[in-house]
């Protein structure tokens, strides 16, 4: 035979395990190189290998097959069987989950028998049944001891949470759903379809293998729950889908095999009360297997805390057996582990274990099987060293009933009568999976049981309501409105009409009109239903929704006071109805921060969502859909407050979770991109932000309505950008189609048409259209005045640009005017969060030398002062910023002594408090130049100038306007004095190149 030709021709191609690769077998491959012709002896130990792992793959050529062996994931085991080509072995030693290499029927007079070195004498055969014996126990010893899913708790850290780590003492939402899940599992179930259900998925899996096909057909046959033991540790195809169904969190997968999972709990169960006096005298047992390095760490830091085990467990009396688990791995990704288990004083526990040596085939093994779930806590961890192998000896102690902590007691027991309230256990699973954030399971779920039960059964609807409600929670409204209206047909016909489940039917129809921009329809919804639980009054929490309900549709309208009633009212229910972590207050929480957010009570807001995010870390899991929704509100708040960094790096967290999720919401994902959007704008960099923002459009394009209110907000990100880059025709036709969709899904008095009409107002300003800009920043305060608060900031904004066309127009009685209100809003705010009272001086140069204005900005000034030195004496920075209010005001005032006073005394407050390069001194600096400049002290006020612009470069981008205006306060005259590595002359002409 060729050398280049491999040997799997020579099987018919329909009969090669390598075209079946079955999810639930991939954790093995035997790689088979040999140079023998095919023989019948040959094919015979082929297809007995294959009864074992379905992945087998020939070779007769030693590249190839090394090829293929390093092409392999680190997460495959492979068994390697070598008839020829031993000299591959030094090559192949070191490569990562190797687990055994074989020798069989090597031709020693080819070969130096050099391979004896490297290979276990219990590796080496002639005898094809022994060899077929030692890999069938190899591989079943490997399986039983694969990773396991663990959880991780440490108590006195709270910080240490990633995806695979669960919050046990505290309970987090996760794990008691996982635990809500098996519950169910474990309920009686009908027998026949249990057993049918998991039949067929162990057919699917192995379909090409006929030695598993018979074992299953044997399996139907002969299985009965008390041998349920008997079949889970034979060599077969039971624990290999077991094992990797609840190891990989498979719930479809876990649920069809409940039969085995709930029989094996049981007989456990029966064991552990039957032998609970042997038990007892069973003080330690092992378990060696390899930990992932990053599990590995976090086990190092919860060292006193917990550890959950999420899967049966195999252990053993022998420490010695458990070493052979481990025995040649190296620290690498994997660490080598052996878990060493104290069973002393277990008191009552929840999860049984049994001593199995008995059922086994290898009696020698001395084998402990534990249930799912078990709960330890991580005594010490020490490294060893053993015949020269590295490990780590984790020594864990089982947790008792009794001993463990569960603040979340509450929240558990209030979710399990939710629950109960299922009259069918795969409704009750759809509801787990969806508050888990599965919504792909959930609607699996609800799907099967739509089928099962006839569609006259009252609770049909009910179904269907949950499906919408799983589909409008992916942004799937069509498909979410067709459920409801099959459910409001079914339940019409079926069910008196005031049935408790038509509140839920109209609530549903109320979101989802809400969701598509019907809003009076949405409201006509949401009344219908309010009127409904307020004549039967027996489930709070739904009324608390309902009125959570009308509040977003106020929200989405603008009328901002009406909608925090409304949250209120939820919130005053839910709180004296619903335990403390349950993610009904948290919601509502959000929506009070998010019209806090749009009043502009930013702090309050931030408070809020950081509250939030408090009670979400305790009780969801890391990745879950709701926490990436909350970094996208504290992210947006935080671009109010202009700290883009911290910003986009929630915006980036919150991105990062929904492109992991299974269940995606691509809505949801395009207003991510919005908002990062958003971030790169405000850093300047436009084409980023250009192209994040067309990913947004292009994601709702493809889902939602073309005049759905999102297309506005991504129109109106579209005209900032365009704006900003000079092209101010096509920033405008952006806001006029944003302007479009407002008036017709919106009220005439909506914030957001306020905005509108500023934005349109600000870009017809820059292109010196004063009389069209002048127009709309009426218009836009109008609408402020009509929708929010008369010192809401922006109106303050709004007020400013009104104030600079009116100076640039002359027209200096109604520029007065208008920045009095400026200051008489500010005097009365004084919040950190708004614009400072110097930006709004800088709208005073164009007044001249009109003193009325002065001495209304220095009384304001003083006040200000005031006020923050008795409320705010421990910020003086703040002070500083007042005392540089007083020096502008001065100078203007030309009272230049003063000036100077009050902007040495801003210097010297800043120097006592700031780093040395902090870019609040390019300001201070700027100012004391230009004051020198006035007293006509050139020298001096370059001297200042140049250390503001030295300050501006280590501290500032590089295109800042400060720069800017800082290389022209650095004239050419002065480059010889000032410019002494000639960088000043260099970036003066780069930016004259611009």
């Amino acid at each position: 035979m060729a050398d280049n030709v491999e040997n799997q021709l020579a099987f018919p191609q329909n009969d090669l395990s390598s075209t079946v690769q079955s999810e639930i077998v991939e954790d093995f491959v035997i790689v088979w190189l040999s140079d023998y012709h095919i023989s019948n002896n040959f094919m015979e130990i082929s297809s007995a290998l294959r009864v074992i792992i379905d992945n087998l793959q020939l070779f007769d050529n030693a590249d190839n097959c090394i090829d293929y062996i390093t092409s392999l994931s680190s997460n495959i085991n492979k068994l390697i069987i070598l008839s020829s080509h031993q000299f591959i072995i030094p090559l192949i030693n070191e490569i990562p989950q190797i687990k055994s290499i074989y020798i069989f029927n090597m031709n020693d007079a080819n070969n130096n028998n050099s391979y004896s070195e490297h290979i276990h004498l219990g590796n080496i055969f002639n005898n094809k049944q022994l060899l077929v014996d030692k890999i069938k126990r190899d591989v079943k010893l490997l399986s039983m001891h694969f990773p396991l899913p663990m959880a991780f708790f440490d108590d006195k850290n709270q910080s240490v949470t990633q995806k695979s780590v669960k919050n046990l003492s505290k309970e987090s939402k996760y794990f008691m759903y996982m635990n809500l899940f098996i519950e169910i599992l474990l309920h009686p179930s009908e027998n026949n379809e249990a057993k049918s259900d998991f039949l067929s998925v162990c057919r699917e899996h192995y379909s090409n293998n006929n030695a598993q096909k018979s074992l299953i057909d044997s399996f139907e046959k002969d299985y009965t729950p008390d041998n349920a033991i008997q079949w889970y540790i034979r060599d077969c195809f039971v624990y290999r889908i077991v094992n990797e169904a609840l190891r990989c969190q498979k719930f479809y997968n876990i649920y069809k095999l409940r039969l085995i999972i709930n029989d094996l709990y049981q007989q456990l169960k029966n064991l552990y009360l039957k032998q609970s006096s042997e038990l007892k005298y069973i003080e330690t047992v092992y378990r060696g297997q390899l930990v992932n390095k990053n599990e590995f760490e976090i086990l190092r830091q919860i060292k006193g805390g917990l550890v959950s085990m999420n899967s049966f467990m195999s252990t053993t009396l022998d420490k010695a057996v458990a070493f052979e688990f481990i025995a040649g791995a190296i620290v690498g990704d994997s660490v080598p582990v052996i878990f060493e288990i104290n069973l002393k004083n277990t008191g009552s526990i929840s999860i049984p274990f049994a001593y199995i040596k008995d059922f086994g085939k290898f009696k020698a093994e001395e084998e402990v099987l534990f249930s799912m779930d078990c709960i330890f806590r991580v005594v010490s961890i020490e490294e060893c060293t053993e015949d020269n192998q590295v490990y780590f000896l984790v020594k864990l102690a089982i947790m008792s009933q009794d001993n463990r902590e569960n603040e979340l007691e509450a929240l558990t027991d209030y979710l399990r009568k939710q629950i109960q309230k299922y009259p069918y256990d795969v409704a009750a699973l759809g509801y787990i999976m969806g508050e888990m954030g599965h919504y792909d399971q959930a609607i699996h779920y609800y799907e099967l049981l739509s089928r099962r039960i006839s569609l006259s059964d009252p609770y049909m609807g009910a179904i269907y309501t949950n499906i919408s409600r799983t589909h409008q929670i992916l942004g799937n409204y069509t498909e979410a409105s067709n459920c409801l209206k099959n459910a409001l047909d079914i339940c019409k016909k079926e069910l008196p009409e005031h049935h408790p489940v038509f509140e839920k039917i109209y609530g549903n129809i109320g979101v989802l009109q809400t969701n598509q921009g019907n809003f009076t329809e949405s409201l006509n919804s949401f009344m219908k239903v309010l009127n409904m639980q307020k004549k039967s009054s027996k489930s709070l929490p739904d009324l608390a929704q309902t009125y959570c309900n009308i509040g977003s549709l106020y929200q989405i309208q603008g009328n901002y006071s009406i909608a925090l009633k409304n949250y209120e009212n939820a919130l005053n229910i839910q709180l004296k109805s619903l335990p403390k972590y349950h993610p009904d207050i948290t919601a509502t929480l959000q929506n009070i921060a998010m019209v806090k957010d749009i009043m502009g009570d930013y702090s309050s807001a931030l408070d809020l969502y950081r509250q939030v995010l408090d009670i979400e870390s305790k009780s969801l899991p890391a990745d879950h859909r709701d926490i990436a929704m909350t970094y996208v509100n504290m992210g947006a708040v935080l671009l109010s407050l202009n700290k883009y960094a911290e910003a986009g790096r929630y915006f980036q967290k919150s991105l990062d979770i929904q492109l992991k999720s299974s269940s995606k919401n691509y809505v949801s994902i395009a207003g991510t991109y919005h908002n990062l959007a958003n971030i790169f704008h405000k850093k300047r960099n436009f084409d980023v932000a250009l192209k994040y923002c067309n990913e947004a459009f292009e994601m709702q394009s493809a889902y939602l309505p073309k005049n759905h209110l999102d297309f506005a907000i991504t129109y109106d990100t579209f005209a900032h950008i365009y704006h900003s880059k000079g092209d101010n025709d096509k920033a405008i036709d952006y806001l006029e189609k944003k302007l479009g969709i407002e008036e017709k899904s919106l009220s005439n008095n909506h914030s957001n048409i306020a905005r509108t009409y500023n934005n349109l107002a600000v870009i017809l300003h820059s292109k010196k259209s004063y009389d069209e800009a002048l127009t709309y920043y009426k218009k836009a305060v109008t609408v402020v005045l009509e929708s929010l608060s008369e010192s809401h900031p922006h109106i303050v904004t709004i007020y400013n640009n009104i104030v600079n066309i009116y100076r640039i127009q002359g027209n200096h009685m109604e520029a007065r005017k208008y920045f009095k209100k400026v200051l008489d809003i500010k005097l009365k705010l004084l919040l950190d969060n708004l614009p400072d009272i110097t930006n709004t001086n800088n709208h005073m140069e164009g007044f001249n030398q009109d003193q009325d204005i002065y001495k209304e900005a220095l009384d304001c000034c003083e006040q200000i002062f005031q006020i923050q030195s008795k409320i705010l004496p421990e910020d003086p920075l703040n002070i500083a910023k007042i005392y540089n209010n007083f020096g502008f005001i001065y100078k203007r005032q030309g009272i230049y002594v003063s000036a100077m006073h009050f902007y040495s005394k801003s210097l010297d407050t800043q120097l006592a408090f700031l780093p040395e390069n902090h870019s609040g001194f390019v300001r201070t600096y700027w100012n004391i130049g230009n004051l020198y400049s006035c007293f006509g002290d050139k020298s001096e006020a370059l001297k200042e100038w140049k250390k503001a612009y030295d300050i501006a470069l280590k501290s500032l981008p590089s295109d800042h306007p400060w720069i800017v205006s800082l290389l022209k306060k650095l004239g050419k005259d002065e480059e010889s004095v000032l410019d002494e590595d000639g960088s000043i002359k260099k970036r003066r002409k780069h930016y004259a190149n611009e």
